[in-house]
């Protein structure tokens, strides 16, 4: 699979199992939410995490990698 990026404020689609987000701790989020980029938070191995938000101008929000993730065209 080719090595997606996300930008700031781009829109994306979470792309997962509820398992794999718990497995995460990551709660609030459902699978296929729409959800927008705050920013990239750290890169691990061969991953980048991103830290993201249901809202579009929010500045916190929760961390999750970019295999979880889908650009939305």
């Amino acid at each position: 699979m080719a090595k997606q990026q996300f930008k700031n404020g781009e829109k994306a689609k979470v792309n997962c199992t509820l398992s794999q987000l718990l497995l995460l701790q990551i709660t609030g989020l459902q699978p296929g939410d729409e959800i927008y980029i705050v920013r990239k938070s750290f890169r691990d191995k061969d991953r980048d995490f991103y830290i993201v938000n249901p809202e579009p101008l929010k500045t916190e929000g929760q961390t999750i990698p970019e295999n979880y993730l889908t650009k939305i065209e």
